[in-house]
């Protein structure tokens, strides 16, 4: 598993039962180039394949913030991330190694973990809301995760409140 978050990114290897096994994690000093951090990311993710080789992996699940396009496996353009736009993850894990690969939103990751391992299990209808430099939520309806039609429901944040109001980082 990546997770990619505002301030780091982690890689863990994580067991069938959601026990993190072994994680890795590299605080942002602040400019680092969208390339310097997947040269980290495939370097980690190597370690973990040569030390695990009796390990049966089912392949890597990536989370970042968003938006993304988690379908196309691309970070499209995150906030407070400059010149880090479309950055096709899922094509650059996929061709380096020979696992399945994919994307979510950090946020749709975090809610799923809380439906199958947290204070979620036991209902069927929750709200995971994260408010920190940015504002993302994940539902689960009926116990069924929902993301709607885009899959880009987890971007509360990116709601616009009042359109003539001041332009976000990302555009809006």
């Amino acid at each position: 598993s990546v997770l990619w978050i505002r301030d780091q990114v982690a890689v863990a290897l994580v067991g069938i039962d959601g026990g993190v096994q072994y994680h890795w994690q590299h605080a942002f000093q602040g400019g680092e180039r969208a390339q310097d951090v997947i040269d980290m990311i495939v370097a980690e993710i190597g370690r973990i394949l040569a030390r695990e080789r009796d390990c049966l992996l089912l392949g890597i699940m990536a989370q970042a913030p968003g938006p993304l396009d988690a379908m196309g496996g691309v970070i499209l353009n995150p906030s407070n991330f400059n010149g880090w736009q479309n950055i096709p993850l899922v094509n650059i894990l996929a061709e380096r190694f020979d696992l399945p690969v994919f994307l979510e939103n950090n946020l749709v990751g975090a809610t799923v973990a809380e439906q199958h391992f947290g204070y979620g299990r036991d209902l069927p209808d929750f709200i995971y809301i994260v408010v920190d430099e940015g504002i993302g939520a994940g539902f689960v309806l009926g116990g069924q995760l929902y993301q709607g039609k885009s899959r880009q429901i987890s971007e509360v944040g990116h709601i616009s409140l009042d359109i003539h109001g001041e332009k976000c980082s990302c555009g809006n």
